[in-house]
């Protein structure tokens, strides 16, 4: 300890737009701490008389106004930044003796990160990072401050990007879903080996800019081994610079067995149980248990992530405090400061370590001078090697994943490989029924009767004798599939009009549900998907690319049809306007109302016209891009389809590309693209003719086995001719691919059974449909007695009864 003079410190405060606005005097006492990993924090105590005019002033300092912490050293007169921070409560209370007290506390800007939770990218269960812990916290707080869809959580001043010196950190995998961004920071810097901390540069005495720092060590290498020729530091009790050593041996809150629970339930949860074996061997009864949830960590090495760092942070400390002298040669922060690894020697104990907390204590009992105590912290340096012990249990399987029915057992709306009792919808409105779908072709087929629907505004393409505008969706909730009994129903797109039909297999009842939103001379082109596993929930998208009004729209209901809404998801337009433009779509069961479909998000010539995968997490009321990095060429991404089996985040996607490749009304490729686990784009297409191969109809282009997700089958086009279209399955995903069924021919879309044996189903134009028992056999017309039935139209959807 020693004397100094008052004005050694200076305290400026700024208002929210970083203007400096007062400069704090007359205090009693000032109090900060400086801490690695964790947010400073501050108290300046003021004495005043009642009727001071101070008091006014002092109480007008508002929550988040920005506080600097000057230190002026009396001996050298060097000026630097101690402290930093942002206000957050005052107190004023009466003494006894007449006098006002006013505490103003403050926190450092570590703290901003504990104002924000990290939400999950749409259409993920959790935000994952498997990189360098640099570069893990650069990830997040772009998601939690700068790059949020939401403006709102933007946090003003704060600069993008993690900044640091050399080591960027450990390789770290960490999982967060709905997790407190600075708890997140806390569990990775631990985890790999790093210091952390949100502050304003040396260079900056203006607040206008954030960083938010990462590194492996904070301060400099002081130790009296280090190469530093000059600046080493030792504390050493009988050099006179060390005051009230006090070492701790603590052992109190140690935990040295981490039990860390995935996913799953029950006995079928995913446990790791990870052992600091060192630490259990020191006496019989050492071994300290403890449990951490973690149920975001769906693989072995997130497990061992949150053990890690559960463990690290549990550990037996021992540590050295100690008061130190300010004399030269020790002098606070010129001759060391936070972050530092000094040597200390107390009696035998001689330790290098690095300065994990630094506390500043200023009083005074006079107005001419302060006394300043400063102490230190010092603790093990994290990373230190450890012998770790880690047993897992067997891999875990979740009985009921996300609410559907489980995929082991076929629901009662999927195809199933022997169906017999089937219903197909015809683009120009009749549905064909039939109860002996499995009668071979060799037998004469399968016996159909008609129905007309009664169908409003369906159109026929004059060049190929196609309906454009329809799509099918069957509802998941009918009687018939949760009972065993009663009705099938389900829900049929036109030009103009949403329907739902019900009791399909009975006396079909058909009710205009909705109408589109614009009534143009050009054709639309309408997409539409059901959840099936929230009861009620219909969505489609509906593409105009009229010269003068175009734009996507989606039509939504919650109820099962009652009441549908509208929303614009964008007014953009490809200007070739004689493109066609399906917008792909597809409702998940991942989140509750999360959906995936396609828009334009400028308006311009083919690829200008900016083609984006937008999401909604609302049931359609609002939309926001979901990723940038689709490879749409200048369509609408046709065919979406997200894989159920083996997908949990559904983080892999099949859509198509489509790319003109002569004039603006000529000839086009179809490709179709695979969004990868990782988030990376890659074509995943066959190719006929020499040509790539994709798919345009809607939502009955592609599907996957629901029990092996690289079972894939494809009804692909190499190009804009309708009758173009070709059967091609591959059993990797789409990394290889054989031609079941040679293009050009009728089958345009296909549908894949729910049971092990993935029947494919394909229909297309001409009242055509033929099935295969498996991703291996020879595909058998199921068209039977069609022809001779009325209706004319291309078959745009089935369902089972």
């Amino acid at each position: 300890m020693r004397l100094i003079p008052r004005d050694s410190y200076e305290i400026v405060m700024f208002d929210y737009n970083a203007v400096p606005y007062m400069y704090l005097q007359r205090w009693d006492r000032l109090e900060f701490h400086q801490r690695l990993n964790a947010p400073w924090n501050s108290i300046i105590t003021f004495r005043l008389g009642w009727n001071d005019p101070y008091i006014d002033e002092l109480m007008a300092i508002k929550d988040d106004h920005i506080m600097f912490i000057y230190r002026i050293d009396p001996i050298t007169k060097y000026k630097q930044r101690v402290y930093e921070g942002i206000h957050s409560t005052t107190t004023l209370q009466s003494s006894k003796r007449g006098q006002i007290i006013i505490n103003l506390y403050s926190q450092g800007f570590t703290a901003l990160l504990n104002r924000r939770i990290i939400i999950p990218p749409a259409g993920l269960e959790s935000l994952d990072v498997k990189t360098d812990v640099r570069t893990a916290m650069t990830i997040l707080q772009s998601r939690c401050i700068n790059g949020v869809d939401d403006p709102d959580r933007v946090m003003p001043t704060f600069q993008l990007g993690a900044i640091g010196d050399g080591d960027p950190g450990d390789i770290i995998e960490y999982s967060a879903r709905y997790t407190n961004l600075l708890t997140a920071c806390e569990t990775i810097a631990e985890s790999g080996g790093m210091r952390f901390g949100v502050y304003c540069p040396p260079e900056y005495h203006d607040p206008t800019a954030l960083f938010l720092r990462a590194v492996r060590v904070w301060g400099t290498d002081r130790r009296i081994n280090s190469s530093l020729t000059t600046d080493r530091m030792f504390f050493h009790y009988e050099s006179g610079n060390m005051e009230i050593p006090i070492l701790s041996l603590n052992y109190s809150e140690e935990k040295n067995v981490a039990y860390v629970g995935g996913q799953g339930i029950g006995a079928n949860r995913r446990m790791l149980e990870l052992e600091d074996t060192d630490a259990t061997a020191r006496h019989r009864w050492a071994r300290k248990e403890a449990f951490t949830d973690a149920r975001g960590g769906d693989n072995d090495q997130k497990l061992l992530t949150e053990g890690l760092a559960y463990l690290s942070k549990n550990t037996a400390k021992q540590t050295l405090t100690f008061n130190v002298r300010q004399v030269p040669g020790s002098l606070w922060p010129n001759n060391w400061g936070l972050g530092d690894i000094i040597t200390a020697k107390y009696r035998d104990y001689l330790v290098e370590r690095e300065i994990r907390e630094v506390t500043v204590t200023v009083t005074g009992g006079s107005a001419a001078q302060q006394v300043e105590l400063v102490e230190a912290e010092m603790e093990d340096l994290t990373g230190s090697i450890k012998n770790y012990l880690a047993t897992y249990t067997g891999e875990y399987y979740d009985p009921d994943p996300y609410g559907p029915p489980p995929p082991y057992e076929v629901p009662g709306w999927d195809l199933k490989s022997d169906q017999e009792v089937l219903a197909v919808f015809s683009g120009d409105g009749y549905v064909y029924r039939t109860n002996n779908f499995n009668n071979p072709s060799s037998l004469g087929g399968p016996t159909w009767d008609a129905v007309d629907l009664g169908l409003e505004g369906w159109t026929v393409d004059a060049g190929t004798g196609n309906t454009v505008t329809t799509n099918f969706v069957v509802d998941a909730y009918s009687p018939k599939y949760i009972d065993g009994v009663g009705a099938v129903n389900g829900w049929i797109t036109t030009g103009l009009y949403i329907y739902r039909v019900e009791d399909i297999f009975g006396t079909p009842i058909v009710t205009q549900q909705t109408s589109l939103p614009l009534t143009l001379a050009e054709l639309p082109h309408v997409n539409i998907d059901a959840s099936f596993a929230e009861e009620g929930f219909v969505l489609a998208v509906v593409h105009y690319n009229n010269e003068t009004t175009g734009g996507t729209y989606a039509l939504y209901t919650t109820d099962g049809g009652l009441n549908w809404n509208t929303t614009q998801i964008t007014a953009h337009r490809e200007t070739d306007s004689n493109y066609y433009h399906m917008p792909g779509l597809l409702v998940t069961s991942k989140g509750p109302g999360q959906a995936y479909t396609f828009a334009f998000s400028a308006t311009g010539p083919r690829t200008a016209a900016a083609p984006r995968c937008y999401v909604t997490n609302d049931y359609g009321a609002s939309w926001n891009v979901f990723e940038t990095g689709f490879v749409l060429g200048s369509g609408l991404g046709a065919g979406l389809h997200i894989p159920w089996h083996d997908n949990d985040n559904a983080n892999i996607m099949y859509y198509n590309n489509k790319t003109a490749i002569t004039n603006p009304q000529g000839d086009q490729d179809q490709t179709l693209y695979r969004r990868n686990e990782d988030g990376s784009h890659e074509p995943a297409n066959p190719t006929s003719s020499g040509r790539p191969v994709g798919t345009r109809t809607g939502r009955w282009g592609i599907g996957t086995s629901p029990h092996d997700r690289l079972k894939v089958a494809l009804a692909g086009t190499r190009g804009p001719t309708s009758a173009c279209y070709g059967v091609y399955t591959s059993l990797d995903g789409g990394d290889s691919w054989t031609e079941r069924i040679a293009g050009c021919t009728w089958t345009r879309h296909i549908a894949v059974a729910g049971d092990e044996d993935a029947a494919i189903y394909t229909f297309g134009s001409n009242k055509n449909i033929s099935v295969t028992e498996n991703f291996f056999g020879t595909f058998d017309s199921r068209k039977g007695n069609l022809d001779l039935l009325p209706g004319n139209g291309e078959i745009i959807g089935l369902c089972g009864g």
